[in-house]
């Protein structure tokens, strides 16, 4: 894990993990990138505008720390909430947010 991800530290059952990601720890560059000079930018954004090979990789590095592949979601501003676990689709949803309550589903 990159070492300025967080974990937070905070009181929830044993089977709640939480993983936040920073600017660091990636390959994107320019403004997705996290310093001026450097191609490390952590961007996992297909919609960003960043370039998708950088994203690629970005996801695979992410993806090498969580115990299954994520439920990507196409995260819009508004109310719906949709269950990660329902989702078949990879990026198909289009939510303002995600949960579960079934193991091993990663929510992104």
């Amino acid at each position: 894990m990159s070492e300025q991800w967080i974990r937070p530290d905070w009181p929830v059952p044993a089977n709640v993990r939480a993983l936040i990601t920073t600017r660091a720890g990636g390959v994107s560059r320019g403004p997705y990138g996290a310093s001026i000079a450097g191609r490390d930018g952590m961007n996992v954004g297909l919609a960003s505008g960043d370039d998708v090979a950088d994203v690629a990789e970005n996801r695979a590095r992410l993806r090498a720390r969580l115990p299954t592949d994520p439920r990507w979601l196409h995260q819009v501003h508004g109310a719906l909430v949709v269950d990660a676990a329902q989702q078949l689709t990879p990026g198909s949803s289009r939510a303002d947010a995600s949960f579960t309550d079934a193991p091993n589903v990663v929510c992104v």
